[in-house]
């Protein structure tokens, strides 16, 4: 065979080249094209009247042209004779009469190529198979696209980058073209064996990313807005829970680790709040799999611990990316769980590689408090500006009685005064309280993996030990994970992949949260800032054990808590995948796919008795064991097939059958019979309960993906679901997606240097949401008596036999632009989301035996815009500067609720100060309470006596942000890489019963305002006599007078103020706080060791980076609270901050080995 393919000179850039020279060389080109056209036809005439045999003419004209021949030696008629004739104008010409005069036929390729044929050659089918590879990839490229030139002939290369392909005939053209890299032709010329090496295409680089059903496409071609966030961007800087790491990388994402402690649980909404029910959380599928992705239990708002949620139980190292498909359109083939989003998570594979792969990654990160309540250090303990002493002789006064336990007393002047213990001590500040009690946590990862395979078995396996230490004292966190993965071909026509990963958790001591007595922050702010913390730590309790120091009978000593009050849960959970792909041609392909994921879970909680709250005083305990697991079995039947030259179709139908079943069984009691013996056989009351559940969904589903000329998508889905849950008149429900993709761009040839490539795409659908199961019937539930027989009772409220499914109605349009040869992004998307029939809970009157009833009812709007920019500011040898940049505004509004419902309390704070409720007109998560009197200016009404007047109760914030985003960059020097990722919320409020707390107690900065003031001009035993002679002051409450319309300035006594305000007019707008916040969530800067030194090592690759996560504030409107410090992860949990544990800042090393 002979053939010349020797490429031509590269090309320059001309980008930054100035118009009118581009304009002349342009024209200098034409000039010489048309020279070298016009010497090759002078040099081929030349040979007028000469017999040249037809290979020499084919030299001839590659040596006079561009053009080359490709041609076996074995094709009959190559040494023949021929005459050429005179005044040949172009080279279609000459093989005009090549073809007259020889028994050959030509065909001509796209690069200049001319491949040589016989003609009328009797077709000859021949199988081809090959591997294709690129330099990027040199164990092959699965996915690509190898198809037959002019025929609808085509199949695509498998996981090694294998392929199969019958052509027609033997000097068939092959046409080979992937994501990112050049198209290439590829002449048979009988050969049965061809691999093929693609060169990259930077110009036409487009992301594949990994969508429903664990299908992997070409962002290009998508119709609905997807986010991918890659491993590297997921496990440098770790999280226990690895969803945290996408904070402030995908638009329209928000999530927040609240601070609850290690293995701590995280809220995560995608594009608003959209369902009443509170099931808001976006579905996790796992390789294709769904798995549970709920929390194990949270604190109210009347107390308790976050037990964590199912994504914590993921391992960051074990995650090759994620995908975020935001709309319906992109979710929608998921059905009923799909109505929040979808999050897809692709685990590692193994890779066929040479020897065994080994890699070790360790990450090592210290937590500390990142932000500390704002307390004042100038007033001790007391009340009306008098020292307990001063007033009273009872030393019971000191220790619990309000408001003596207050910090309204007198100013630390360093004197000696009696503490709580009846010791004279230096009567001062006591600062760092917080600081002092909590301590700095620690989490340390470390992951062995081995991974290798051959052409046809791959695997990976990995084992991971996890230790953390929580910021709380004792509350520690021990995991580890085993996965294994691996796939095989039994032949070109069966493949297997199967997984299984095992977690083991174990967690002491999760600390109380919110407004439970245990809850150490909360004591922390109220302790009167004078008492020595470590006189509150050595003396807890009396030599009985019994508690000491508990504030006014409500809070605990945080010291006693710690050591007398624990818990500690441990789970087991088990999750695996089996399967079985069956290509029954290069283009029909069948999926059976087994998933199972188990959990079984046991937690313990007991309480010493000895507690000085009256909520615990003889002690208690609480266990439980709970097993729960879901099964998922479905099919996927897929045939693509290239039908023509411009058009492509792939066809899907599929199925899901899922089954889920949960049992706990527990045991409560309390008063124990003996000190220190901590089991259900040592209490006095105790009593037995149980429960289960089971579920179950049937499912069809087809999709179907139609292309034209790779600019022209359109993407159709339809599903339908049968649930248990629902009744079996309405248990019948579809959901379907429609989703166009146009490259404008390639259909009109718009591409240059500035605008590189531009799509626009729409996408309409609908998905629901069903009901939990048990609720279209009324049920006894039986519990434990002393008869000889069980109690039976049953709820009170009432089935609801009609429910129908949520439904959300959707549409999105969106563009994706790209300039500067792909150095400049642009992503934009609109989306308008309706959802209806949304399950909520409404009263009834007691005449009818119940006190509540669930119906289909109410309907949510969220709608809204999402921006992603992304660019390559710098491009050089050594150094690049990559950054993005993402923005969104969801606004959401409640459209109606019920006939004759115009409100509904969704959240109430315990002191009944705040709430969130449901008004029709207003967006979810609208925050109402108390309002000050205010006059048409806006200014507050004050009485006679200098106090405020009491206003409306009205809405006073809002929980959803006005504009959230991150900005991120990734800087590279040669082998530096330094990461460092912004992200910020605009707008949303929430309430600080932190700071009404304080500002009672006297403790907050701000409750220091008018107390020199009014002790300086009053006197008597509490200060309540104006001094003879001088003008009293004190608190003067800005505004203006209620009668008089004058500016107040009439003086009160400060705490009295506090104890007016917070516990008589309940008026709580002080209180409701800006949640703009703008902060250094992520930073890295690693280091990558020389190649060089590795080839004189057994490593193939080392890095070491220091990471931090959560530095600091670059701005913080609350000042001295993190926006994130909600009291759970629930939809609504950001709504209130009760006194939440300081918000941790992290920082550490990452060090990952390769051998």
């Amino acid at each position: 065979m002979k053939t010349s393919l020797q490429g031509s000179a590269g090309s320059r850039k001309m980008a930054n080249w100035p118009k009118w020279f581009r304009y002349i060389l342009f024209i200098s080109v034409l000039l010489i094209i048309s020279q070298s056209q016009l010497l090759a036809q002078e040099d081929i005439s030349a040979g007028k009247g000469k017999s040249r045999a037809v290979s020499e003419w084919f030299k001839i004209i590659q040596e006079k042209t561009e053009y080359r021949f490709f041609y076996s030696d074995d094709i009959a008629g190559l040494d023949e004779k021929i005459v050429l004739l005179t005044k040949i104008k172009n080279i279609e010409d000459i093989i005009t009469e090549l073809k007259e005069k020889t028994s050959l036929d030509f065909k001509m390729l796209e690069n200049k190529l001319i491949v040589v044929v016989l003609t009328n050659t009797t077709l000859q089918p021949i199988v081809v198979k090959g591997r294709v590879t690129s330099p990027e990839e040199p164990e092959g490229l699965p996915g690509v696209n190898v198809f037959v030139k002019g025929s609808s002939d085509g199949t695509i290369t498998d996981f090694d980058g294998r392929y199969t392909l019958k052509v027609s005939d033997k000097y068939d053209i092959l046409v080979c073209s992937f994501i990112g890299y050049a198209k290439q032709e590829i002449p048979v010329n009988g050969r049965t064996a061809i691999n093929i090496l693609l060169e990259s295409n930077t110009e036409s680089i487009e992301e594949v990313i990994v969508t429903a059903l664990n299908i992997s496409r070409d962002k290009s071609s998508l119709g609905y807005s997807i986010t991918q966030v890659d491993n590297e961007e997921l496990s440098t800087v770790k999280q226990n829970n690895p969803i945290n790491s996408l904070a402030g990388k995908v638009a329209g994402l928000q999530i927040s680790g609240s601070p609850s402690g290690v293995d701590g649980s995280s809220r995560v909404v995608l594009r608003g709040i959209s369902s009443l029910s509170g099931g808001n959380r976006p579905l996790i599928v796992i390789d294709g799999i769904p798995v549970s992705g709920g929390t194990y239990g949270g604190a109210n708002e009347w107390g308790g611990t976050d037990k964590g949620d199912a994504l914590s139980d993921i391992n960051p190292d074990d995650i090759e990316s994620m995908s975020v498909l935001k709309g319906a359109g992109a979710a929608a083939i998921y059905g009923s769980r799909a109505a929040n989003g979808v999050i897809l998570i692709t685990t590692k594979k193994g890779k066929n590689r040479k020897g065994l792969g080994i890699s070790f990654n360790t990450s090592f990160m210290l937590d500390n408090p990142m932000v500390y309540p704002d307390l004042q250090n100038e007033y001790g303990q007391g009340a009306y500006g008098r020292y307990p002493t001063e007033v009273k002789d009872d030393m019971d006064v000191i220790k619990g009685e309000e408001p003596w336990i207050w910090s309204w007393g007198s100013k630390m002047d360093g004197s000696q005064k009696e503490d709580w213990l009846g010791n004279m001590v230096t009567y001062e500040s006591q600062p760092n309280y917080f600081k002092e009690f909590y301590r700095t946590g620690m989490n340390l990862i470390n992951t062995l993996a081995f991974d290798g395979g051959s052409e046809k078995t791959t695997f990976r396996a990995s084992i991971t030990q996890q230790n953390g230490r929580g910021m709380y004292p004792t509350n520690d966190l021990s995991k580890q994970t085993f996965n294994i993965h691996g796939s095989t071909k039994f032949n070109e026509r069966i493949e297997l992949n199967a997984k299984i990963t095992y977690i083991h958790n174990k967690v002491d001591n999760r600390p109380y949260l919110a407004e439970d007595p245990a809850n150490a922050s909360w004591a922390l702010g109220a302790l009167p800032r004078n008492v020595v913390l470590q006189t509150v730590k050595d003396y807890s309790e009396d030599a009985n054990g019994n508690e000491q120091w508990a504030w006014d009978r409500t809070v605990s000593n945080p010291y006693w808590t710690m050591n007398n009050k624990k818990n500690n849960d441990e789970k087991h959970r088990m999750q695996s995948l089996v399967a079985l792909k069956f290509n029954f041609t290069d283009n029909l392909n069948l999926l059976v796919r087994t998933g199972l994921d188990l959990t079984n879970r046991k937690a313990k909680e007991y309480a010493a008795m000895g507690s000085y709250n009256a909520y615990s005083y003889q002690g208690f305990m609480n266990q439980s064991f709970s097993s729960e697991y879901e099964w998922n079995n479905d099919f996927l039947l897929a045939y693509d097939n290239q039908i023509a030259e411009d058009f492509r179709i792939n066809l899907s139908l599929g199925g899901n059958h899922r089954y889920n079943q949960w049992s706990s069984i527990g045991q409560n009691g309390s008063e124990w019979k003996i000190a220190d013996f901590y089991h259900i056989s040592n209490v006095n009351n105790f009593s037995t309960w149980e429960s289960s559940g089971e579920k179950e969904i049937l499912s069809l589903y087809g999709l179907g993906t139609f292309s034209f000329k790779s600019y022209l998508y359109l993407d159709l889905t339809y599903r339908n679901d049968w649930s248990s849950t629902l009744p079996t008149d309405n248990n019948n429900y579809s959901f379907y997606s429609g989703n166009l993709s146009f490259l404008f761009s390639d259909a009109f040839n718009l591409g240059s240097d500035f605008f590189t490539k531009g799509k626009i795409r729409a996408s309409v659908a609908q998905v629901g949401n069903d009901a939990g199961p048990y609720q279209t019937t009324n049920y006894y539930s039986v519990s434990q008596s002393n008869q000889p027989y069980p109690m039976g009772s049953m709820s009170g409220q009432l089935a609801f036999e009609d429910f129908k499914p949520e439904i959300t109605n959707s549409w999105e349009v969106g563009a994706d632009l790209n300039f500067f040869k792909n150095r400049l992004g642009l992503d934009i998307a609109y989306y308008d989301a309706t959802t209806k029939n949304q399950i909520m809970n409404v009263e009834l009157a007691p005449s009818t035996g119940f006190n509540s009833r669930k119906i289909n009812a109410g309907e949510v709007r969220n709608y809204g815009y999402e921006v992603l920019i992304t660019g390559s500011a710098i491009e050089s040898g050594d150094f690049n500067w990559d950054l993005s940049l993402n923005f969104s505004r969801n606004r959401n509004e409640v459209i109606s609720l019920t006939e004759g419902v115009d409100r509904r309390i969704l959240l109430e704070a315990v002191t009944g100060f705040a709430f969130v409720e449901l008004r029709k007109g207003e967006p979810f998560g609208s925050i109402y309470g108390t309002d000050y009197a205010r006059n048409e200016q806006g200014q507050k009404l004050i009485d006679d006596s200098g106090n405020p007047v009491k206003g409306e109760y009205k809405k006073l914030g809002d929980i959803n942000p006005d504009l959230t985003g991150g900005l991120s960059n990734n800087l590279k020097y040669k082998n530096l890489n330094l990461k460092f990722l912004v992200d910020f919320q605009l707008g949303g409020e929430f309430y600080s019963s932190s700071r009404l707390y304080h500002d009672l107690f006297g403790t907050s900065n701000k409750s220091l305002k008018g107390r020199d003031e009014w002790y300086a001009t009053h006197e008597g035993p509490i200060y309540s006599d104006p001094i003879a002679g001088v003008v009293p002051k004190g608190y003067v409450e800005d505004g203006v007078n209620v009668n008089t319309g004058e500016a107040n300035d009439i003086a009160v006594q400060p705490m009295y103020r506090s104890v007016n305000i917070i516990y008589f007019q309940k008026i709580v707008s002080d209180y409701i706080v800006d949640a703009t916040n703008v902060r250094l969530r992520e930073l890295s800067l690693g280091y990558t060791l020389p190649q060089k030194w590795m080839d004189k090592s057994f490593f193939t690759k080392v890095n070491i980076a220091f990471i931090a996560r959560n530095l600091f504030f670059f701005y913080n409107a609350s000042g001295d609270y993190d926006p994130e410090s909600g009291f759970n992860s629930g939809s609504i949990g950001n709504a209130f901050e009760l006194n939440p544990m300081p918000s941790a800042r992290s920082y550490g090393f990452n060090l990952s080995l390769n051998f």
